[in-house]
């Protein structure tokens, strides 16, 4: 077969992939100037249409060149496979998708086992070695993957007209655009269906195969017992980074594009734009992510349709398209597409607009290594907004043009950041002031044509419009007076001729510029005050709470001075004192002064003190748990929840994570019956607002089994966890922090089942995955996970063993919490326990005195005193029982006797 009529076949196949609407661009580019090939191959493209797609091949036609006898000879006279015929173990039962080098049937496989597939044959005629290698490349693409969200390879073969074929799994779905708005999945669901996706493209580059035609017809998404599943699809042009995918090459014109191109990234659009690498796909996976919010791509069906093929590569090279959010706002069908994602125009723009922006746009970046470096990194990301944690992406700033500028001027740039926003609410507070008075005047004037009343208001509103733009003007010079000092005293800082040899680190820069403030701004309160604000912020920022506190503490008595300590201006600013003294844990004193801002704000009662005081509350509750203090949180807690129910109702997010603490904290003082009830709330709410996926619905289930346990009922417990970790493996995957939270809570469950063998096996395997991790961030899985795996080796008596776990969990919880902490007493307890086991009385003795000083305090509960006054009744009696008589045997009674008159108090006994 000539070259000149592979090239034919060739764009005729791809022709055949893409719309009827996307053709004409694609071989105005294709052919360019060559007249003779486009005719050529759209005289094949109009063969076909004539032909309904079958029939055509068994006609001999130039266009296609010498098709040996036995391929025209095909069954039925067509080389569309009919029903019932038989292709080694599979009849054909009905053709269900056509691409442009091959077919698609459905299948019944009788041998040796019975099932449905997906056959897919060569085209007849499309034998040549483009497409044939293009065809291998596919199979053993797939083949090379093992993943739920890619169709599996069962089979290959050749028919007995030696036409290659192969058999995969089965796909039922649609679209997955066309499936979100079937089912109107909200944003929330659309992101973990795509996170769905992103694990499968993930995959498929760990495998060193890069997909390259990502797009909605490519990603199938059906129903399988009430999940959402998707299938990515149609590795025909996918590209090995690896080893060759067939012995084969598959070899792509200089002027021909692979890809489709709505969602096709720049460098797909010629070699002038580098190679195509991982990085391609995380664009086209961008696209995907845009439509799915937006209901179109960045580059709309009217633009590409009135568009040339050049220009849609110009537009996908060169042009920003719009955020998402700026789309919908354009959008005149934004009412239908906020429908389909079952909420209101004007919440789907809030929604979208900001994080969601950001993650989209940074995917889109037309220079793939500002992209995310990975598929995993995008995933990553929209977990990370869709548990409310920071982003990496963010919106792109004159920074990065700025280059080697800002390499040799850091401090000076992030100076300069804070300059521009101090200049930008000075302006706007200006130009706010200035429109205001002149719209008082206006108001004036027309007044003042009335009568003779209305002229004595009029003077009044125009007397105040006067003050109000003399106030304005001050806040201007207040702004340009905030301009010159970051200028003069922190931008200055970067001068090499002050820095001499090093560069200036930002807090050297800001601690250099504040020791002047005191001195140089006596005459001017406000001023300072608003400098000491800004520094205390930045401070804060950089992780220097003292130096925060000493700016935010001048502030506040800046403010005292200006407008008395029964003020809301007062009462903001010790909100931030309480900020930096908790991030020094020094949470007593945060204790006392939100208990002080709150009087302040009950004294003033106003509707700004009400909505701030709601907020210092949840604050104190929060600081009053975290000293474990939880008997005075409860009542805190409490009102906190009733002022949120009556405030966002019971569904909200944030009424739904007070219901959580309140049970958390309700089971802490044994108020089971309660936290029950709280905690189910919790949970089903969660379900209902985030998914049972969702890593805050995860943990909310456990809260909910440790109560069910508390309340013996393991059994309950057992099967919700398990149910919860086959949903966070198959959503989060094992190495997120949610399934190891799980997996420990389900292993604590097994051994209150008597399960020992399967909680042992539990936590041995668990341990060394949660050490891969982050030991920091797992670390209280890791105690309670190690205190487990100890109380497995006691009830076999591997008592020493038992003794190497305690004396590992003593170590990191003694890290973890400081001396005299309450949560101490637990792993005292236990390792003195296992020492008694080992009859190692003196011992034992030191380690639970050890823990009764962690929970002999006045605000102790029951859950934190009985475990201890119970080990050490234990200890006397297992200690006395080994002394024969004497003085020892007769204190160890006594103590003995003293510790069941303790317990018998705590129990009420």
């Amino acid at each position: 077969m000539t070259d000149s009529h592979d090239r034919e076949q060739e764009l005729f196949a791809r022709a055949m992939e893409l719309g009827s609407s996307e053709r004409a661009a694609y071989l105005d580019q294709a052919c360019g100037d060559d007249p003779g090939l486009r005719a050529q191959v759209e005289s094949l493209l109009e063969a076909m249409e004539q032909a309904g797609h079958q029939g055509f091949f068994n006609q001999p036609t130039s266009g296609l060149g010498d098709i040996d006898e036995e391929s025209q000879s095909c069954s039925h006279g067509t080389d569309d496979l009919q029903p019932e015929e038989v292709i080694g173990h599979y009849k054909v039962l009905e053709r269900i998708g056509e691409g442009g080098f091959g077919r698609v049937y459905r299948a019944e496989q009788f041998a040796p086992i019975k099932r449905e597939v997906a056959l897919k044959v060569i085209k007849l005629g499309m034998d040549t070695e483009q497409v044939i290698a293009r065809f291998e490349a596919e199979r053993q693409a797939l083949a090379m993957m093992d993943h739920p969200s890619i169709a599996t390879v069962f089979d290959a073969g050749a028919t007995q007209h030696g036409r290659p074929y192969f058999v995969m799994e089965l796909v039922r779905g649609v679209p997955i655009t066309a499936y979100c708005d079937e089912h109107k999945l909200s944003i929330r669901e659309r992101l973990k269906l795509f996170c769905a996706v992103c694990s499968a493209v993930q995959h498929a580059h760990q495998k060193s195969i890069i997909h390259r035609d990502i797009k909605p017809n490519n990603v199938l998404v059906a129903n399988q017992d009430g999940q959402h599943a998707p299938k990515v699809i149609d590795f025909g042009i996918a590209k090995a980074t690896g080893p060759k995918l067939s012995e084969h090459t598959i070899q792509t014109e200089a002027r021909q594009l692979i890809g489709t191109p709505a969602y096709m990234s720049p460098e797909q659009t010629g070699p002038a734009q580098g190679g195509i690498d991982t990085r391609s796909d995380v664009y086209s996976l961008g696209v995907l992510l845009y439509e799915l919010l937006t209901g179109t791509t960045p580059i709309d069906t009217e633009t590409r349709a009135k568009s040339s093929y050049d220009e849609i590569q110009r537009l996908i090279r060169e042009v920003t398209p719009p955020k998402p959010s700026t789309k919908l706002s354009s959008n005149e069908t934004t009412i239908e597409i906020a429908k389909h994602r079952h909420t209101e125009p004007r919440r789907l723009q809030q929604e979208v607009r900001g994080d969601l922006d950001w993650i989209v746009m940074k995917a889109l970046e037309k220079d793939r290594n500002r992209r995310y470096e990975t598929v995993n990194a995008l995933a990553d990301d929209i977990q990370r907004y869709l548990a409310d944690e920071p982003i990496i992406a963010r919106p792109p700033t004159r920074l990065y043009t700025m280059g080697k500028f800002v390499d040799r001027n850091r401090v000076a740039v992030i100076a300069a950041g804070a300059l521009i926003l101090v200049l930008f609410l000075g302006i706007m507070g200006t130009t706010w002031g200035l429109i205001w008075a002149l719209d008082e005047r206006e108001k004036a004037r027309v007044a003042a044509q009335d009568e003779l009343q209305a002229q004595i208001i009029a003077t009044e509103a125009a007397e105040h419009a006067a003050s109000e733009a003399e106030r304005a003007t001050r806040e201007a010079e207040t702004a340009e007076e905030l301009s010159r000092f970051f200028v003069m005293d922190v931008l200055s800082a970067a001068d090499p001729a002050r820095t001499t040899d090093r560069e200036l680190t930002v807090r050297e820069a800001l601690l250099n510029a504040s020791a002047s403030i005191e001195d140089r701004f006596e005459d001017r309160p406000d001023f300072e005050m608003k400098i000491h604000n800004a520094l205390g912020y930045l401070f804060g920022r950089l992780g220097a709470p003292e130096q925060a506190e000493h700016h935010h503490r001048r502030e506040w008595a800046l403010t005292t001075q200006q407008h008395g300590e029964i003020s809301f201006e007062n009462a903001r600013i010790m909100h931030s004192v309480v900020g930096d003294l908790a991030m020094q844990e020094r949470d007593a004193e945060a204790i006392e002064l939100t208990q002080r801002q709150l009087q302040i704000l009950d004294e003033l009662d106003t509707p700004e003190a009400e909505q701030f005081r709601f907020r210092s509350m949840g604050n104190l509750g929060a600081l009053l748990v975290r000293t474990e203090r939880i008997t005075e949180a409860e009542p805190i807690l409490t009102e906190v929840l009733e002022m949120k129910r009556a405030l966002y109702g019971d569904h909200h997010p944030t009424t739904l994570n007070s219901v959580e603490s309140l049970a958390v904290l309700l089971g802490r003082l044994d108020q089971d019956e309660r936290a029950l009830e709280l905690a189910q709330e919790a949970y089903t709410g969660q379900v209902e607002v985030l998914g049972e996926g969702d890593p805050r619905t995860l943990n909310s289930l456990v809260n909910l089994t440790l109560v069910h346990g508390r309340l013996g009922h393991y059994d309950r417990a057992r099967v919700l966890l398990r149910d919860g970790i086959d949903t966070a493996m198959e959503r989060l995957g094992e190495k997120h922090q949610t399934t190891v939270y799980l997996r420990s809570n389900y292993a604590r469950t097994l051994f209150k089942t008597h399960q020992f063998r399967e909680a042992e096996d539990e936590t041995l395997a668990l341990l060394p995955l949660i050490e891969s991790i982050d030991p920091e961030m797992t670390q209280k899985q890791s105690l309670v996970t190690l205190s487990i795996l100890a109380s497995c080796f006691r009830e076999r008596n591997a008592f020493e063993e038992a003794l190497d776990t305690t004396t590992r969990a003593l170590e990191s919880a003694r890290k973890a919490f400081p001396d005299g902490d309450t949560r101490l007493a637990d792993y005292l307890t236990l390792h003195a326990g296992v020492l008694m086991d080992l009859q190692r009385y003196p011992s034992a003795e030191t380690f639970l005195t050890e823990a009764w000083g962690c929970v002999d305090r006045e605000d102790a509960i029951q859950d934190q005193l009985e475990p201890v006054a119970r080990a050490f009744v234990r200890l006397y009696e297992a200690w006395g029982e080994t002394q024969l008589g004497g003085e020892t045997r007769s204190e160890t009674s006594d103590h003995l006797q003293n510790w069941e008159s303790v317990l018998n108090g705590i129990t009420g006994g």
